[in-house]
């Protein structure tokens, strides 16, 4: 059929691809600099709203291999987070995970943690 076009059928994006995608974009025009695959901060989300909701913060080098399951997927990439947001984001944060903060901190649940242990005991002796 001449001059008809033909679409694909539709397909949902995965974060898992998009993560990918953007990693590979990135590695390809590097010299932009735009944001480093292995430090800045993004979040995954799957079927918000729905019983089976998951949410996963972390890089996009980590976020590419986690099981967001069946869509809808949505990608986050961070910038300047104020600190409450962060501190929030902080309870989805990959185990282990190797996310830095623009003053180069490295932030996972066990600093947040200990952190968290260390505030308690100064108002407890006080």
């Amino acid at each position: 059929m001449k001059g008809k076009t033909l679409y694909l059928p539709p397909r949902f994006m995965s974060v898992n691809t998009a993560a990918e995608q953007l990693l590979e974009a990135e590695e390809i025009t590097h010299k932009n600099n735009i944001y480093n695959g292995s430090k800045t901060l993004c979040v995954g989300l799957a079927r918000m709203g729905q019983e089976t909701q998951q949410i996963v913060a972390g890089t996009l080098n980590e976020l590419k291999n986690v099981d967001f399951g069946s869509p809808l997927h949505s990608l986050i990439i961070c910038g300047e987070l104020h600190d409450l947001e962060l501190e929030v984001l902080k309870e989805y944060l990959i185990e282990g995970s190797t996310y830095q903060s623009d003053d180069g901190e490295v932030s996972s649940r066990e600093n947040i943690n200990i952190n968290n242990e260390q505030a308690e005991e100064s108002q407890v002796g006080s």
